[in-house]
């Protein structure tokens, strides 16, 4: 049984196949089979390169098939960013409040100031 790598694997199926993905992106008919391929046997790992993704999505766009930017994060990448995007919503109001606070470092400071002169 083939390794498919993903996401490589379900946006070149969705877009019509590899013939179909290779016209799109301007590439030779190998690249999209590279592009599912594992890196140890000369793939890509499942990542499309990031220079085709307007070419796809423009693809996708004008034949009526669905597909986002985000489609082409791995998934594990995927659901990190979306836990990052979390942390950073629920970190948010603390951010604001360290920004609040003023110290005035000069008084515990050892070097000069231009009130010491």
């Amino acid at each position: 049984m083939k390794t498919r790598m993903e996401p490589a694997y379900t946006i070149i199926k969705r877009l019509g196949g590899e013939a179909a993905v290779s016209r799109a992106t301007g590439t030779a008919y190998t690249a999209p089979y590279r592009w599912q391929h594992p890196v140890d046997k000369g793939g890509t790992g499942g990542l499309i390169p990031q220079k085709h993704h307007p070419a796809l999505l423009e693809f996708a766009r004008q034949n009526g098939k669905e597909l986002t930017p985000a489609d082409f994060l791995p998934q594990a990448r995927a659901a990190e960013a979306a836990d990052c995007a979390a942390r950073a919503r629920d970190d948010a109001p603390r951010a604001r409040a360290v920004r609040r606070l003023r110290v005035d470092v000069s008084a515990v400071s050892p070097f000069p100031t231009e009130r010491d002169a």
